[in-house]
This record gives structure tokens, C-alpha cells and sequence, in this order.
């Protein structure tokens, strides 16, 4: 956004619209130095952030944390590394299981998921695929 061909390159003030201040004050505290640290409840908007406004470094801290340090679940993590990208972390979880069969119920779960988000189907449908979906 600041560095690439886009308008706001040239502009002596960028107002920051859909972005919460709070969150946006997050976001610079973890990339000048300072002592602050990514948290399970940081993690979240940081990443969208790091998307956003495409800092790689923050995006990669994020990804370590989710590593190393959260408390969220695999279903969490997967959904995170799936959205942001996170080769790493997707990797990780993914050896978390066990067997084929668990990772193809795992991602007809993360696809529908996903179509749920988008809209793409109603709740009826994964309520459908849920109950009768069997993994051979």
C-alpha cells in the first residue's frame, strides 16, 4: 500500500477507513520495537493487518506464535493458516493427525466452512453434510 504502485503512494495522508484504531495501534506497536508480543487475542486482527497492508514480518511473528505459544485449537489454526496463507502452520497441524481419515473429515469441514462464510450455501447444507457425510 505504501511502497507498491498504488495511489496512496504518493499522498501526504492515508486515512485508514474499516480499521479499528485500537487494533491499528497493535499493529504498530509490534512492528517498531518495543516490548509488545502477540497474543491469542492479538492474533487474529494482526494477521488481517499484516494482509492488509502487506508486512510480511508481522505476518511471520504471528506464525510463530500460533506455533509455538497459542492455546487456540487445530480447527483454529488450520482455518488461520488457510486464510493467511501459512504454509508452516498448516504443515503442523496437519501432522497433528493421526490418519487419512481424519484429515478428509477435517477438510470437507474446513470447506464448508468456508462456503458458509462466503455464502456460497446455507446452514441446512452443512447440517446435511455433516450428519451424512462418511469418510471411506
Amino acid at each position: 500500500m505504501f511502497f507498491g504502485e498504488f495511489e496512496e503512494k504518493d499522498m501526504d495522508q492515508i486515512e485508514l477507513k474499516e480499521v479499528v484504531y485500537e487494533e491499528f495501534i497493535n499493529l504498530l506497536l509490534i512492528i517498531f520495537p518495543t516490548r509488545t508480543k502477540i497474543t491469542d487475542s492479538t492474533v487474529n486482527h494482526l494477521l488481517a493487518l499484516s494482509d492488509e497492508f502487506q508486512i510480511d514480518t508481522v505476518r511471520m511473528d504471528a506464525e510463530t506464535h500460533l506455533l509455538s505459544s497459542s492455546k487456540s485449537s487445530t480447527i483454529e489454526k488450520m482455518a488461520l493458516a488457510d486464510q493467511f496463507r501459512l504454509v508452516k502452520l498448516m504443515n503442523n497441524c496437519l501432522q497433528s493427525y493421526s490418519n487419512l481419515h481424519e484429515i478428509k473429515a477435517l477438510m470437507v469441514f474446513l470447506f464448508i466452512n468456508k462456503c458458509l462464510q462466503k455464502g456460497i450455501c446455507g446452514k441446512d447444507v452443512f447440517l446435511c453434510v455433516s450428519v451424512n457425510f462418511r469418510v471411506h
